[in-house]
């Protein structure tokens, strides 16, 4: 990946195939951006995996939504496969419990992971985050993550994904991220909340995130000390996405547009707006200055969403970074 990073090409897609989900997150933005049903065409996705691959990309995340929700996941998992593509799949969790749905997220995922996403354990936070059953989700995916793992899925690469908000930073996310890893031997991750037309309510504070990033390093085994950024530097600057409405963005919580790709190829679109998609100019410190004297600053530029939703600039200054 590194290599990539230097030579500013592109390493990994997130790519949002549909905004269908069971989960019903209150925070979604994809659920917020309306046109709720939405799936991207197979064809259409076909052609963005193609234009990918030519890209030399090794990865897809694959996005929704919920993408098992998407009628064709397994086909389009498969062709990205077959290009020699690694493939991870970014879930709800729901539909795991399905042996045949686990066997097919298994074989099309070798050497890649699947993520569910649980936000707590606890009943009264997980309702105020969302609106679907608490009892009925969690049932179906705790018998998801069991059938997987009892199918051979290696749980080293299976993990919880939560949307950290400062519901969570009062011990409930090392409570639940203690649970997954005890009774299921997962690791439980997390992003950070943005308001992403959902308002500043359940935004963390800086500090809060700092203390959760030490829990979460503890418990899943790191000695690293922490950085503000979901993921470091060398992954954000060779990942960009596509939305389910065929937007390309720097990142799939930055959803700023650089350019539509309903009736181009985004491989043209792409090669026109890669520096602002892949973060070029950051590669450069002097366009960071409150980093340049910064101890992490070979691993991290500091969050890009966080950037771009509360300064409006995707290359700006992180206004939440606590180092």
């Amino acid at each position: 990946m590194k290599s990539y990073f230097d030579k500013g090409r592109l390493y990994t897609l997130q790519l949002e195939i549909c905004n269908i989900c069971p989960q019903e997150c209150n925070y979604c933005y994809t659920k917020l951006e309306g046109n709720l049903g939405n799936v991207v065409p197979k064809s259409k996705i076909i052609e963005i995996i193609d234009d990918a691959s030519t890209l030399g990309a090794k990865r897809i995340e694959w996005l929704g939504g919920d993408p098992i929700c998407h009628p064709d996941w397994e086909e389009l998992l498969k062709y990205a496969h077959d290009l020699g593509i690694k493939n991870n799949i970014w879930s709800s969790g729901y539909y795991f419990k399905d042996k045949g749905v686990s066997k097919k997220a298994i074989k099309l995922t070798e050497e890649g992971i699947i993520s569910v996403h649980f936000d707590s354990i606890t009943r009264p936070i997980y309702e105020k985050l969302h609106s679907n059953d608490f009892n009925e989700f969690r049932i179906n995916l705790l018998e998801g993550l069991r059938t997987l793992i009892d199918l051979g899925k290696d749980p080293n690469d299976i993990y919880n994904c939560v949307t950290l908000t400062n519901l969570q930073t009062k011990g409930d996310y090392k409570e639940t991220s203690e649970y997954f890893k005890h009774n299921f031997g997962i690791k439980t991750t997390f992003v950070v909340y943005k308001p992403v037309y959902s308002g500043f309510e359940f935004a963390p504070a800086p500090e809060e995130v700092r203390a959760a990033s030490v829990v979460k390093n503890k418990i899943n085994g790191s000695d690293m000390s922490p950085i503000p950024q979901c993921v470091d530097r060398y992954y954000c600057g060779t990942t960009m996405s596509v939305t389910n409405n065929l937007h390309l963005t720097p990142c799939s919580r930055i959803r700023q547009s650089f350019g539509n790709i309903n009736s181009r190829r985004f491989i043209d679109c792409f090669k026109e707006n890669f520096e602002m998609l892949l973060k070029i100019p950051l590669r450069d410190l002097d366009n960071l200055p409150k980093c340049k004297n910064c101890e992490r600053n070979t691993d991290c530029w500091g969050c890009r969403g966080n950037a771009w939703h509360y300064q409006s600039d995707v290359l700006g200054m992180d206004s939440k970074c606590w180092r």
